[in-house]
């Protein structure tokens, strides 16, 4: 299935995700792993033009939420 891969201040995470949306915007949401192993469950929003909104750290007391612009990478 589809991978989602993200880096988020100081990790990049990555892992399989769920399509929620494939249209503009593109949502998916899914656990990544981070680099030093850690998980952390995020959905991210993309629109065309490449800008983001990541969400993670979801609780019942509150969210991470970043925003930007997506870098392609090869």
């Amino acid at each position: 299935g589809p991978t989602l891969g993200a880096c988020l201040w100081t990790d990049c995470y990555e892992g399989a995700a769920h399509l929620v949306q494939d249209a503009d915007p593109v949502i998916a949401s899914g656990r990544m792993l981070g680099r030093s192993g850690s998980p952390v469950d995020l959905t991210l929003a993309i629109d065309a033009d490449g800008r983001f909104t990541a969400i993670w750290q979801l609780s019942g007391s509150g969210a991470t939420i970043s925003g930007g612009r997506c870098e392609a990478t090869d």
